[in-house]
């Protein structure tokens, strides 16, 4: 429930073959990596996201998408669609009161053609703020997202990453 040490590397290999005439082959390549580290009391928490989409003919249900709850808070959910997407949490997790906490970060993401397409595209950026509070076995969570043209407000369980 709250992590406060400690880094998680992870990748996914997720491949569609062509079984009809309808469907086409393609295959999805993704790297997280998550680091955690407390001074204080406060959690420094970081997340850095990049994936990449390679095949022909990819539907747009399969593309990778940035905005909403779990990527870009602040955008509209899959604002942003793509063949590769890039994205980078940061979050300060201040204790409260008890079982009341407080989150202050930023989130950012950017699609693109190509992994290489990232480091030249516009990445948005959107500053967070949020309130947790801990029960014994799981988080309530609301946060509130903002970018120039939108405004997200999310009510879930559970941290973001």
């Amino acid at each position: 429930l709250h992590t406060s040490s400690g880094y998680v590397l992870q990748g996914e290999i997720e491949r569609a073959l062509t079984l009809t005439a309808y469907s086409s082959a393609w295959t999805r390549l993704g790297a997280t990596a998550q680091w955690y580290g407390e001074m204080g009391g406060v959690v420094m928490a970081t997340r850095t996201i990049l994936q990449q989409t390679v095949g022909d003919d990819i539907p747009v249900q399969h593309m990778l998408a940035v905005g909403g709850n779990k990527t870009l808070r602040g955008l509209p959910e899959n604002r942003y669609l793509d063949l590769s997407s890039g994205v980078f949490n940061l979050e300060f997790r201040i204790p409260l009161y008890k079982s009341f906490g407080a989150v202050l970060g930023a989130d950012a993401g950017s699609v693109g053609k190509r992994l290489t397409d990232l480091l030249s595209s516009r990445w948005e950026v959107t500053p967070v703020a949020g309130l947790r509070f801990a029960f014994e076995t799981f988080i309530v969570r609301g946060d509130v997202g903002w970018s120039p043209d939108a405004l997200g407000v999310y009510f879930n369980f559970g941290q973001v990453f």
